[in-house]
């Protein structure tokens, strides 16, 4: 069976060499990581390398999404460049939720919470950015390679350029009537073919409006606490209103006691008392009734420790209390993270 042009054309849409894709990809991550304040990771090796992995693992969604499309639309017959433009993007994102769920909830849920951390060597704050980073530069290089997408489309579907070009050269090729004649007749092929894609359009933009609704509504309704937690992460992200963070931390710890990652919460309120708001005698008493809390097995408790080590010298001038939190570190963590760094405010303190 000939094809048609439309169908042509759609075979096109969303291809790239892995290589340039990969490529493209990792400058967004830099620039991301850059925008961030985390350029700092890119030197680490272990953290580099972690970004690396996850650039791959990205790419290689990206195409395994362009390979279910392909399948799907083969068998339905619907190989159109309109559906593709939404199909495309919206298999990709269902792609990468697999991923990240994989990553972020499955593996820590079976190897324990601790084990990016183990594994990178890193504290649990380098590690979370450390992701944060390329699932953030994938979606944003989604987006733009859809409007790209998108405006190829239009370009081809309007198809001046070519009409233009034809009509200049028609003294050496088919006279303007018969130019104008294969243009009427490409555009009835381009319309009949929205046509066929028409009804499958309608329920794609119907499966998404009802899919973010739902998640809408499933978020308010039963997980609150996702909001609040987000709504303080995005403050500290974009490094405005701190005290605001603070605040929907808190409101979280009073309201959803039984938020599963209440301890993240909790580190994070004495993290931007120290590091945001300045309030170092708060932060360091936050630290410590994390401590008694959640003890020593905790992913957030090195970092917590080596904290207390560096508002009691930089922050506080407390050599003695510095050097009683350095020997606290050495008896909790032998091989902990940080402790090369634990180990210099030790000597400093000296």
């Amino acid at each position: 069976m000939v094809e048609t042009e439309s169908e042509v054309f759609a075979r096109s849409q969303f291809r790239l060499p892995v290589i340039v894709f990969f490529g493209v990809f990792c400058l967004v991550i830099g620039s991301i990581e850059v925008a961030l304040g985390q350029g700092y990771m890119l030197t680490l090796g272990r953290g580099a390398g972690l970004i690396l992995g996850l650039a791959a693992a990205l790419t290689g969604t990206a195409i395994l999404a362009r390979r279910l499309v392909d399948l799907l639309l083969a068998r339905t017959g619907l190989v159109l460049p309109t559906v593709i433009l939404w199909l495309y993007p919206l298999v990709t994102l269902g792609c990468t939720w697999i991923l990240s769920w994989i990553l972020l909830r499955g593996i820590p849920e079976f190897a324990g919470r601790g084990f990016w951390t183990g594994l990178i060597r890193l504290n649990a704050k380098t590690v979370t950015g450390a992701f944060t980073g390329p699932f953030l530069a994938f979606f944003l290089l989604l987006m733009a390679w859809t409007v790209g997408e998108a405006w190829r489309y239009l370009s081809w579907s309007i198809g001046w350029g070519e009409f233009v070009a034809r009509l200049s050269t028609s003294t050496d090729g088919p006279p303007p009537a018969d130019v104008m004649i294969q243009r009427r007749e490409r555009q009835r092929a381009i319309q009949a073919d929205r046509e066929r894609a028409r009804r499958c359009n309608r329920w794609g933009l119907l499966i998404i409006f009802l899919t973010t609704i739902g998640s809408f509504v499933w978020i308010v309704f039963f997980r609150p606490e996702l909001i609040l937690y987000y709504r303080g992460m995005s403050q500290l992200r974009t490094f405005q209103k701190p005290e605001d963070a603070l605040a929907a931390f808190e409101q979280l710890v009073r309201k959803y006691p039984q938020y599963k990652y209440l301890d993240t919460v909790k580190y994070y309120i004495a993290w931007v008392q120290e590091r945001r708001l300045g309030n170092f005698a708060e932060a360091s008493r936050a630290y410590e009734a994390f401590l008694a809390e959640y003890g020593s097995d905790n992913v957030w408790a090195d970092d917590v420790v080596a904290s207390l080590v560096r508002i009691a010298l930089d922050k506080r001038n407390d050599p003695a209390a510095a050097l009683a939190w350095t020997a606290e570190y050495r008896r909790r963590f032998p091989d902990g993270i940080m402790a090369p760094q634990v180990a210099l405010y030790e000597v400093r303190a000296l």
